[in-house]
């Protein structure tokens, strides 16, 4: 079983300074001699070995190990979840139990209710808010604890992402509408500029008024965006 941090091969990820400063690519990230002598160093970034080699770089003969997580070590062969396939068209409530950090010291998992068309889509929208919102990676579905529907009959202390993920999709509506809303006044004001882009002197009663019109059509945005702040 591989215990290597990435798969090796020319699809492999692979670090090099950006930049003209470079001669090799770093499979370690952490390879003193890839973010050393900072009088030269500008950054790094992740490409591909195959075009690593193509810019003409060969490996580093100096890159330590990069250690591989357990996770890596365990799952490298094998998915990290069995989930069966249980898609509908209609969304349906699922209650996700995610265990983080703090499974370490004995707090127990976390209780969390979303819509989705299935089962994979459900844990998938819950580790990711619960990732982001605790800024860490150290979590895991309990599957044992986790079902299709609400949680009822017992006192469960359960928080409901539902509202949360409304509002997300609202803003992203919202944010297809505003960019209808600028290509309209960009296609219709185009000809209406001059080559460094204000408005030629003839044409700007006209480029205002359409300011004007587009900022009006605008405002019933402005008014949905502040009502979805998240706060109640």
């Amino acid at each position: 079983m591989s215990t290597t941090a990435s798969p090796s091969g020319p699809r492999r990820l692979v670090h090099v300074r950006t930049g003209t400063f470079r001669k090799a690519y770093h499979p370690n990230p952490a390879c003193p001699s890839l973010n050393g002598k900072p009088e030269t160093y500008s950054g790094q970034e992740a490409i591909t070995e195959a075009q690593a080699q193509r810019l003409g770089l060969t490996e580093c003969g100096n890159c330590p190990p990069a250690p591989a997580q357990p996770a890596e070590t365990e799952f490298a062969t094998a998915p990290l979840y069995e989930i069966a396939y249980d898609y509908r068209a209609n969304a349906r409530p699922f209650t996700v139990s995610v265990a983080g950090p703090g499974r370490h010291d004995g707090e127990p998992p976390a209780l969390f209710v979303v819509e989705a068309h299935k089962t994979e889509e459900a844990w998938a929208k819950v580790l990711a808010w619960y990732m982001v919102e605790h800024e860490t990676v150290d979590a895991i579905v309990v599957a044992g604890e986790s079902f299709q529907g609400v949680p009822a009959g017992r006192a469960w202390f359960w928080l409901d992402l539902r509202p949360e993920y409304v509002r997300r999709e609202a803003l992203d509506d919202l944010a297809d509408q505003a960019a209808e809303l600028i290509g309209a006044f960009e296609e219709e004001t185009g000809p209406l500029l001059g080559e460094e882009g204000e408005p030629l002197p003839q044409e700007q009663s006209t480029y205002e008024t359409a300011l004007g019109d587009a900022a009006f059509s605008a405002w019933p945005l402005v008014l949905e965006l502040a009502g979805n702040d998240g706060r109640d």
